[in-house]
């Protein structure tokens, strides 16, 4: 393998400092929108709204509070739990969430005064799934859909879920990236969804891709086009997975942690240095 001249130390540190700053900003946008995300979901709750509404109404508490809204957000409490009994379910609804190679569970309907569907409430889930950040039936049961995956809301999913419910049209979203908060952390995965109308529930069914399997496409196209690797950096975990390419054109051994984002221009020639911060520039 060949090695790389290292570049000029004040020319490295600069490009070096430039990237850790902006990956700063990005993690500061994504922790603010998962803020964002659970305020709106408690509001809801609370108040029997649509995430759209209660946006509204979370606009309205920070105008009056001379606030921004994140901090809005982060003063909505979490409303108190459900403590009704669940619905009496038709005996096949378990058995058939438990046919499930993935994630699946039965939501029923929650609606308001008037009686317009403003959310679901987890009626059953398979004995083998887990929520997006790993929680198990016993610990969701009788919860709220938005309570449970707060993010619902801002992605346009949770609309989706209304509309498969009243129409009746079975929904399905690809893999696309999905941020919860997780304790004290931000949680992003890759996530795909369905949903169909069953009786008077809502089936639905999710997937959390793992990231080595989401790389295989992009590990074959690499392999193909001599020469090129394939990489990912999330930019919430820090976490980096190379394929053997990328290694290769480092000039890393395979046991050796692959580079982070930020000390990527401090590997390239000093020629190159613009163009690779071009790059990361346009990427962050």
């Amino acid at each position: 393998m060949g090695t790389y001249t290292p570049l000029a130390r004040y020319e490295s540190a600069a490009a070096t400092a430039r990237v850790r700053e902006q990956l700063a900003g990005v993690r500061d946008v994504m922790w603010e929108k998962a803020v964002l995300d659970v305020g709106i979901a408690r509001l809801a709750a609370k108040l029997d709204l649509r995430p759209a509404e209660a946006i509204g109404r979370l606009e309205e508490m920070a105008r009056h509070g001379g606030m921004s809204l994140v901090e809005a957000a982060r003063r909505v409490e979490t409303p108190p739990p459900d403590d009704s009994p669940l619905p009496e379910l038709p005996g096949w609804v378990q058995p058939m969430l438990e046919t499930f190679h993935v994630t699946a569970s039965y939501l029923t309907p929650i609606t308001d005064s008037v009686g317009r569907l403003v959310d679901f409430r987890v009626a059953a889930m398979n004995s083998h799934g887990t929520t997006p950040d790993g929680r198990t039936p016993a610990s969701v049961l009788g919860t709220r859909a938005l309570l449970v995956s707060p993010a619902i809301g801002s992605s346009g999913l949770h609309d989706r879920y209304i509309s498969s419910y009243e129409t009746g049209v079975p929904f399905s979203r690809p893999p696309a990236e999905h941020v919860e908060i997780a304790g004290d952390h931000i949680f992003p995965v890759l996530m795909s969804v369905r949903t169909a109308r069953v009786a008077d529930g809502l089936l639905m069914s999710w997937l959390v891709h793992d990231d080595q399997d989401m790389l295989v496409s992009g590990w074959g196209r690499a392999q193909r086009l001599a020469g090129l690797g394939w990489g990912e950096w999330n930019l919430a975990t820090g976490q980096v997975i190379w394929t053997p390419e990328m290694y290769e054109i480092f000039g890393r051994e395979p046991y050796e942690e692959p580079v982070a984002l930020e000390d990527v221009p401090g590997m390239v020639v000093p020629e190159d240095l613009a163009t690779v911060a071009d790059v990361v520039d346009s990427l962050l």
